[in-house]
């Protein structure tokens, strides 16, 4: 891993301190846009810039784990179902999440919960979620953004493990979190 950080900056936070009218109006998407931008203008978060910046013109993607991006992949493929494969062999592009995002704050409540793949308990804090992901791209120049279904510790595992096979040479157990045991 090469940063991490945490913000102050979630769907519900958001919800809770700019709370929309049904349906929202462009002004109050703007000042959720804003309060976003200012949370992730964190210098903290300039380390982050600064490690993109080495890698270069080619386009980068993020990694979405969590309920939104997992519902945005759901309303993606237009399919309410929980299928781990479908769900991460999607891939949307900043203009698809910028699009979501559009079409959730321009509907009122009852008709953002008809949306296939959004769960109808989430359709009040879905129009943050976008938001967040939407403003997240944009401001780190991320190109697309692949969907996970597992969080960020199944990530470093697998990394972990991709490191240890690298070094070793040869499968490594699960366990090594606790000590370090190449199979023999």
């Amino acid at each position: 891993m090469q940063f991490h950080t945490s913000l102050l900056l979630g769907s519900v936070r958001l919800m809770e301190s700019h709370p929309v009218s049904d349906p929202p109006t462009i002004d109050e998407r703007e000042s959720v846009r804003a309060s976003i931008d200012s949370s992730l203008g964190d210098a903290s978060l300039s380390d982050l810039c600064s490690y993109l910046s080495t890698l270069g013109q080619d386009p980068v993607t993020m990694v979405a784990s969590g309920g939104m991006g997992c519902i945005l992949a759901k309303m993606e493929m237009c399919n309410d179902d929980f299928d781990r494969e479908e769900m991460e062999a999607v891939k949307l592009p900043l203009d698809s999440v910028t699009g979501w995002g559009k079409r959730l704050w321009g509907l009122p409540l009852g008709k953002r919960r008809e949306i296939t793949g959004l769960p109808t308990n989430r359709a009040d804090i879905a129009l943050y979620g976008s938001l967040i992901y939407e403003q997240i791209m944009r401001r780190f120049g991320f190109a697309s953004m692949q969907v996970s279904t597992r969080g960020i510790r199944f990530g470093l595992f697998a990394d972990l493990i991709t490191q240890q096979k690298r070094l070793a040479k040869k499968p490594v157990c699960a366990n090594f979190f606790l000590h370090r045991c190449p199979v023999v």
